[in-house]
């Protein structure tokens, strides 16, 4: 006799055996505690509730458990077929983001942040799928049971209590068989159509016939070369000798540009480790499973690296295109960030690659044909670096003619090359849909969707992460484990962003010359497919790795000694955990900032202090009235102000551009007019524009300027208090924060007096890059122009630096005593290397905006501390300016 439990956290019914009539057990769908009836309640079954579990870290789904189908329906509001409807509002949509932040970064390293389920709950809605009853057997559920009732239940009750019970380890034998019979029989074969067959065909002679064209522009030009020197060189004087050298010479360097890609090697750089069996058993018989169910050989290698990506690949490339061989690799970030269902279905897409056999290797030819003509159209090495400083140089007549050829040459093949794309790009995107549909048919639809959004999240968090190292590694530190530090990213993504990640989602549209589906596109295969899938267990994804923590960390190193080489040092290595809980801090302090400022803050304006020393006041009650003024002034204006703020911002952007667009101009070159706000086509019309912004952001700037005066002095009265027994008293360590505070203003008080190179450098570096994005079109205007540019940058580069040797830089750091000039910039480079000075101006400009808001947050949020000493509570948090705005 079966008994009818139903689950009061999510409604879902399911069977449970009569034996374990009046116990307790765990709902395999959504993981709340329920309690088994002492007799079978007639009332009818429904279907399962379609809201996604939030998978547990405790939660042990049982071998006998059944899958549970999860279905999805595409709102009409994100229809792909309306690009003119706009998308509902995220607010719409109740709980929409409410997922994706649910769990806390990661403490420690030992214990990485747990995978959350992070797809909006109200993004996509099920179609109503047919849902049979979950049947659990008397022994998994016993199991749950004997879990539950043997934990110990904090104050909340059993609905709310926790336990400390550790995850499953995938050393335990019991734990891999559960993971391996959770998968639920075969998959249906997906199918390919006869167009697809064609289109393979069709695009492999394209791609055929491209290489041929390439190889007959080779020997035109060999033909070409020869024939000038037998009839065109010989027989005449020295002058003419000289005259026709430079077509020669021209050609030759054109034959060696075109024989380039053929004869050069691929990058083989490699960041990745190669698993074996013995050391990951439960990972191994995971992917054959997965290879048997969807049909594909299983892979000979497996590795892992740092991406946010999985492949498999022929094992030794286009020579073991013939072979079963194949390398999985495996990007630990996805590893950290999905549910076992999730990377299930990842994997199954994969392989669902090399389910097609010679399909599958004619696709392989000409993905691989499609890479090689893109390399000869967009690849530029040392090779193209000094052909462009030959044609500086004595004999620039001999390279500029040679650069002529190579840039006519390469425009041609980019035709040739969007030609390919345009004819492979159905074929690709086909293999694409077929991959998919294994990964449907394995996962599920629900599942699909959920995995489409957790990896935008996922390489959004990696691009955060990345932002992360680059600020560590100023401080002379690094990460220790780079998944880590993306999860924790995840669950600190702006809710901005995340909405904007979903609109990208659901209204992207494919063009003819992608090689993938658009999201959306995949996402609409999905529902059509509506496939509940075979695997659903939950468990995070990293649980497959007996050695999970080694390898992120192991890969995370790989990285480091690429970017490195042998600066690396294992011990400027630190845990994640500690890393981010000093950013977190300093996160704290950018919020004091914010809300010190009322919002009306920039590091490109500099802090207007009445007396950058800090003393004690000689009356510290007028000094506590001061402050009190100062409040209520920025509250009174605020607002007021933040408009004046924006509108400033505004009309400095439009400034920056039009120095950009102007200096374009002047060397000779058109400017696309949909890019800017302002007309383009004339060069005296942008400079009236320049001085029409310039202007207006001068008079907005004087209107900022008695509200920035008024932050300055209630800073400097704050931090003065400092120095009273009244503020010593209620602040521990008051005296030592106070000579903290002195070190910080001395800083910024020689950061403060560059503020005017710091502008111009950043006008200069905003110009120099507009310049260099012709240079593959270059002629003697724009050399000259990006010439005096660039004396121009590394001068003001010079200023910024030398103006802050000579003070002390006051942060952490692991480099030893430094100044603050030698922290902008460790070292000059040489005045005529471009792309070295170029990448110093950035670095100076992101060091020097960094460092002056780091500083100001410090001593601000000090200064907010030192005011509620005197009962001064902070200020309102004003709005933020958002990165989308």
């Amino acid at each position: 006799m079966k008994l009818i439990v139903t689950c009061n956290g999510c409604q879902s019914r399911f069977q449970a055996p009569a034996a374990l009539a009046g116990k307790r057990g765990k709902c395999p769908k959504c993981g709340a505690i329920v309690q088994v009836p002492a007799a079978q309640p007639t009332a009818s079954q429904t279907p399962a509730a379609q809201q996604s579990p939030t998978p547990q870290a405790s939660q042990q789904v049982t071998a006998q458990q059944a899958p549970t189908q999860q279905t999805a329906q595409r709102p009409s509001s994100a229809s792909p077929a309306r690009p003119e409807a706009k998308a509902a509002e995220p607010s719409q949509r109740p709980g929409l983001l409410d997922q994706v932040l649910q769990s806390p970064a990661s403490a420690a390293p030992a214990e990485p942040a747990e995978p959350q389920e992070s797809r909006p709950k109200g993004a996509k809605k099920g179609k109503g799928v047919d849902v049979s009853t979950i049947e659990v057997g008397a022994a998994g559920f016993a199991a749950l049971s004997s879990k539950l009732t043997s934990r110990q239940w904090g104050s909340g009750g059993d609905e709310e209590g926790a336990w400390s019970a550790r995850e499953p380890r995938p050393d335990d034998v019991a734990f891999q068989k559960q993971v391996l019979k959770s998968f639920r029989g075969p998959i249906a074969a997906v199918e390919l159509d006869s167009s697809y067959r064609a289109g393979m065909v069709a695009a492999l002679i394209v791609m055929g016939l491209l290489v041929l064209a390439y190889f007959g522009v080779i020997g035109l030009t060999i033909w070409a070369i020869i024939y000038h020197v037998m009839y065109n060189m010989l027989g005449g004087g020295l002058v003419w000798l000289w005259i026709s050298a430079i077509p020669l010479v021209a050609g030759v360097v054109l034959l060696i540009f075109l024989l380039k890609p053929i004869v050069a090697s691929w990058s083989s750089a490699d960041e990745s480790r190669t698993m074996t069996r013995e050391n990951e058993p439960l990972l191994f018989q995971f992917v054959d499973k997965i290879c048997d169910l969807v049909g594909s050989p299983t892979p000979t290698q497996v590795v892992v690296n740092c991406e946010v990506n999985a492949s498999a690949s022929f094992h030794h490339g286009l020579s073991s295109i013939m072979s079963d061989e194949l390398t999985l690799t495996i990007g630990m970030p996805l590893v950290a960030g999905m549910t076992m269902q999730q990377f299930a279905g990842v994997l199954a897409h994969e392989f669902g690659h090399f389910t097609q056999g010679a399909g599958m290797r004619m696709v392989y030819m000409i993905r691989h044909l499609n890479m090689w003509l893109a390399r000869v159209v967009y690849e530029r090495d040392d090779w193209d670096d000094w052909l462009e400083r030959q044609s500086r140089g004595d004999f620039k007549s001999f390279f500029f003619a040679a650069r002529a050829l190579v840039w006519l040459v390469r425009k041609p093949y980019w035709v040739l090359l969007m030609l390919g794309n345009f004819v492979t790009g159905y074929v690709l995107r086909q293999m694409e849909r077929d991959a998919d549909r294994h990964e449907i048919r394995l996962a599920g639809t629900q599942a699909f969707q959920d995995t489409t959004w957790r990896l935008n999240v996922l390489m959004a968090a990696h691009q955060w992460a990345l932002s992360d190292l680059g600020q560590f590694s100023r401080d002379g530190k690094l990460a220790d484990d780079l998944p880590e530090l993306i999860m924790a990213n995840v669950h600190q993504l702006p809710k901005k962003l995340l909405r904007h990640i979903e609109d990208v989602m659901n209204n992207g549209e494919t063009s003819v010359f992608d090689s993938h589906p658009a999201d959306a596109e995949r996402i609409d295969l999905a529902l059509e497919e509506n496939d509940p899938g075979v695997f659903h267990l939950e468990h995070p994804a990293r649980l497959l790795f007996i050695h999970y923590q080694k390898w992120c960390q192991f890969t995370t190193n790989d990285i480091y000694r690429r970017v490195f080489g042998d600066e690396f040092d294992p011990k400027d290595v630190y845990p994640v955990h500690e890393l981010v809980a000093n950013q977190q801090v300093e996160n704290q302090q950018t919020d004091a900032l914010h809300r010190f400022t009322q919002g009306i803050y920039t590091p490109m304006r500099a802090l207007q202090l009445p007396n950058w020393e800090l003393g004690p006041p000689a009356d510290a009650h007028a000094y506590v009235n001061r402050v009190n003024e100062r409040r209520q002034q920025l509250v009174t204006h605020a607002e007021n102000m933040r408009s004046i703020y924006s509108d400033f911002r505004e009309q400095e952007k439009i400034y920056r551009q039009t120095l950009q667009v102007a200096a374009v101009l002047a060397a000779g070159f058109r400017v696309d007019a949909d890019e800017f706000s302002f007309r383009v086509s004339r060069r005296a019309e942008v400079e009236q524009t320049q001085r029409t912004a310039g202007d207006k952001a001068r008079t907005l700037g004087a209107q900022l300027a008695p509200f920035e005066a008024a932050i300055g002095e209630r800073l400097w009265a704050s931090l003065c208090l400092l120095h009273t027994p009244q503020v010593q008293a209620q602040l521990p360590e008051a005296s030592a924060r106070a000579a903290e505070a002195q070190r910080m203003l001395r800083a910024l008080r020689c950061m403060s007096a560059a503020h005017t190179n710091v502008l111009n450098l950043r006008n200069a570096y905003a110009r120099l890059g507009a310049l260099c994005s012709y240079l593959d079109n270059g002629n003697e205007k724009l050399y000259r122009a990006i010439k005096t540019t660039l004396d121009q940058t590394h001068g003001l580069i010079t200023q910024v630096r030398n103006a802050c040797l000579t003070t002390e830089y006051p942060l952490e750091h692991t480099q030893g005593a430094m100044t603050v000039g030698e922290y902008l910039l460790r070292t000059m480079p040489a005045s005529d290397e471009l792309g070295a000075t170029f990448e110093a101006a950035q670095t100076v400009l992101d060091n020097f905006i960094t460092t002056y808001a780091r500083l100001a947050g410090r001593v601000v949020a000090l200064a907010e501390h030192v005011e509620q000493a005197c009962s001064m509570p902070p200020l309102p948090t004003p709005p933020k300016m958002d990165m989308f705005d």
